[in-house]
Parts: C-alpha cells; structure tokens; sequence
C-alpha cells in the first residue's frame, strides 16, 4: 500500500515541477509546453501502468502501447472539451462515465473505441456512486482553476500592484492541486476498472 503512495507522490512531483518551471520562467514558450504535454500522457500512462501491475491487474504486461495510450488521451480530451463547453456538467459526466477507459485500453488489445464503449456500458449503473467519488478529484481541480481565476482578477482589479509573489504561489498550488487531481482520477480509473472487470468476469462464469 505504501509503494502506491510513494507512486502517486513521485508523480505528481515529476508532473508539476516542470509545468511549475516553465509558467515562472517561460509562460510564453508554447514549444516547451507542447513538449511537457506529451511528457505529460506519458507519465499518466507509466503511472497507469504501474497501479495495474502492482496491484496484479495486468496478466501478462501491457498490451498496448503508449501510441494507442496517446491516440485515446486525444479523443478523450476532444470529448471533454465539447462537453465542458456545454454547461460544464456534461464535461464532468463524460469523465466519470470513461474513468475506467485507460486502464481497459492496457489490459486489452481491443483498442481505442471499445475500451471507450466498454467503460461507457460498464459504468452505466454505477455512474452515480463513481461521481460521488469524483468528489476528490472534482476538489483539486477546482482549486487550481480558482488559482488561474485570481491570477485573472487580481491583474484586472490591481494593475499597479506587484504581483510576482501572487503569482508564483498560485503557479505553484495551481500546477501541484492539479497533478494531485489527475493522480486521483488514475486512482479511481483502475479502482474502478478492477471492480467492474471482476464482475463482469463473474457474471460470465456463473452463466458458463
């Protein structure tokens, strides 16, 4: 248990302290964050991988790739963006209805859109007790975006004050809630494909 925390903590470490870097010294340098987002799917994806391993989900090892990892991180940011833009809420039930996608699309070789069907159907019933523990997550979040909010109305309110400092501590809490938000919901990804993997294996043993 404590080897998953030291996980975690590496990656949000790993994570937020370059994004932290380049919004203090290069805000401007949108190469370098380019990189970092790249950088960035492949962590998910190590940190993915090795809440599965060390919790004996994965049988024989990944069986796909970080193309096919990086494929589906496109499609499910485009999916969130047009829900967000919609109300937000919609953005909000798109994530809890596909937590359980990533971990599906490793342990499997049926690609990108089933591993998206099979979250989808899978979590169908469960979709309420999933969002009542998107809670957490949902918290982190929203103080980073609270962070960007400040940063935007102290600029506008005070113009003339010196806002170095203001602005390097919320750089600072604002990448930090949101590496720790998106290790949660890695969490509860693989929490939740193992409970709905294991019942559905056992619906097709007793029926077998």
């Amino acid at each position: 248990a404590m080897r998953g925390w030291y996980y975690l903590a590496g990656y949000v470490l790993v994570w937020s302290l370059p994004y932290i870097y380049f919004d203090l010294t290069s805000p401007e340098d949108n190469g370098g964050y380019l990189i970092m987002n790249f950088v960035g799917i492949g962590l998910n994806f190590a940190l993915l991988y090795t809440l599965l391993s060390s919790n004996e989900i994965l049988d024989s090892g990944a069986k796909t790739g970080i193309p096919a990892y990086f494929g589906l991180s496109i499609l499910h940011s485009i999916g969130l963006l047009v829900g967000f833009v919609f109300l937000v809420l919609p953005g909000f039930y798109l994530l809890i209805r596909w937590i359980a996608a990533f971990a599906r699309l490793i342990d499997s070789d049926e690609g990108i859109v089933s591993a998206m069907r099979w979250s989808w159907q899978r979590t169908s019933e469960h979709w309420l007790k999933l969002a009542l523990a998107f809670v957490g997550p949902l918290a982190f979040y929203s103080i980073a975006i609270a962070c960007l909010i400040y940063q935007e109305v102290f600029w506008e309110l005070y113009p003339q004050e010196p806002w170095e400092t203001m602005y390097t501590w919320t750089t600072v809490v604002a990448n930090l809630a949101l590496s720790i938000g998106m290790a949660w919901y890695a969490l509860l990804g693989v929490a939740a494909y193992a409970c709905l993997r294991d019942a559905n294996e056992l619906i097709a043993e007793t029926f077998e």
